[in-house]
């Protein structure tokens, strides 16, 4: 008789993963350059897609527009990281980056920030790790220029940059600043 080996614990499988979100609605942003966005609605055994958009990641009226339309429960937002070297095209996915998720904190959605999962294998090397640390100062200066106050590069990502940029499109006011279009 052969001694049976006792069981290990089992990996989660993706069905098991997805019973914590049941019936969850969840709004997916891709905050590079062409702006696509996913809603999922999570059931026990697959994410079902409802529908798929792709806006003008400029235009901050239009984010807020489709987030009141869609109502999801939570907003996940992709970190823009890798393949766009050049300084102005981290600005401007920094910029919708922080835009998404500030809209989702005004509305009272949950909301945090990912990284792409086709850049995650990369984010241990030394190289990659420099990247991401210098975005995130790019984040946090950002942030410093409207707050007047030292902040993390987290806070800077979640909530300054995204503020910074609707107040000066003057959607946002902030205590003791004008709109940018008044």
């Amino acid at each position: 008789m052969t001694k049976r080996k006792a069981p290990g614990r089992k990996k989660p499988t993706r069905q098991s993963r997805d019973r914590s979100l049941d019936g969850e609605r969840i709004l997916t942003v891709d905050s590079g350059k062409e702006a696509g966005v996913a809603l999922w609605t999570f059931i026990p055994s697959k994410a079902n897609l409802d529908s798929v958009h792709a806006i003008d990641g400029e235009d901050a009226r239009s984010m807020l527009r489709l987030i009141q339309a869609l109502r999801p429960d939570r907003v996940i937002v992709e970190i823009p990281f890798g393949g766009e070297a050049n300084f102005n095209s981290f600005r401007t996915m920094s910029v919708r980056y922080g835009a998404w998720l500030t809209l989702a904190n005004l509305l009272a959605i949950p909301s945090e920030g990912v990284w792409p999962a086709t850049w995650q294998s990369k984010i241990p090397g030394k190289e990659h790790r420099q990247e991401r640390e210098s975005l995130g100062e790019l984040y946090k200066r950002y942030a410093e220029s409207i707050a007047g106050r030292e902040l993390t590069a987290d806070e800077a990502a979640a909530v300054g940059v995204g503020v910074w940029y609707l107040q000066e499109r003057g959607y946002v006011a902030l205590p003791g600043r004008q709109k940018a279009n008044s």
